[in-house]
């Protein structure tokens, strides 16, 4: 039981998934996948380890993300934060054998990124398996199948993701503000909405779109995007949002 899920740390040592994202030489790299603990914003920390490795000038540069994933809540509705953005696709399909969401929900995307990239392997059905048998499948596909920019697209093609609106400017911030709100909604958040190349939109504007969704969300799922965010400010900024 709970051999390759989230209740244990792991090590993604093959050359897939994140693993083998913008790889430009032969350098190994062994990248960790932490362990989920309930807790609180408070509770959320930085770690120590490689969990994804960006590409400066042609240089290959390890980035850590957190200590641990945090299992918690906004309010009364069940929040998951963790570092690569990837991960959310696990957490969405948790949600959905313990009955949080529906199948064909819709997706509020907040990102600097679409996140939409083409990914042709395709999600295992469910079938007559138990939940617990299900997801360890679900995690297997999402550290080895996908990567931070091509999760999204199975969950599109399984049926469990319908609409998808995408926040990614001031622009689609203006929109959004005005929209209905969906009958259910995931909301899918990217600390890298506030890296330093989205710095002219207004931080209480940003800040006021997230809590906006946030609080009619059946699910929250939060990605500290350690490839594109500085980690301790990705999490002062979760903490002034959620927690504050």
């Amino acid at each position: 039981m709970w051999r390759l899920s989230y209740h244990k740390e792991h090590w993604l040592t093959e050359y897939t998934g994140n693993n083998a994202l913008y790889r430009h030489s032969d350098i190994f790299h062994s990248l960790f996948i932490p362990r989920i603990v309930d807790g609180t914003f408070e509770d959320v920390e930085e770690g120590n380890t490689p969990v994804f490795v960006e590409v400066i000038w042609e240089k290959e540069v390890p980035r850590s993300g957190l200590k641990c994933f945090i299992r918690t809540y906004y309010n009364t509705i069940p929040c998951i934060i963790h570092d690569n953005h990837n991960h959310a696709l696990y957490f969405w399909y948790e949600a959905l054998i313990n009955g949080i969401i529906k199948m064909g929900t819709t997706l509020i995307h907040i990102d600097e990124h679409s996140d939409l990239w083409e990914n042709k392997n395709i999600l295992p059905e469910r079938g007559e398996k138990s939940g617990d048998i299900y997801l360890e499948n679900i995690w297997q596909f999402t550290n080895y199948a996908c990567n931070v920019g091509n999760y999204i697209v199975p969950a599109q093609n399984a049926g469990l993701i319908d609409t998808i609106v995408r926040i990614e400017g001031e622009y689609d911030i203006d929109e959004a503000l005005w929209m209905k709100y969906p009958t259910e909604y995931i909301l899918n958040l990217d600390m890298d909405f506030f890296s330093e190349e989205l710095d002219y939109i207004d931080y209480e504007k940003k800040k006021a779109c997230i809590t906006h969704f946030a609080k009619h969300a059946r699910l929250i799922t939060i990605a500290t995007s350690p490839g594109f965010m500085d980690q301790a400010k990705a999490i002062r900024i979760m903490r002034d949002i959620f927690y504050s």
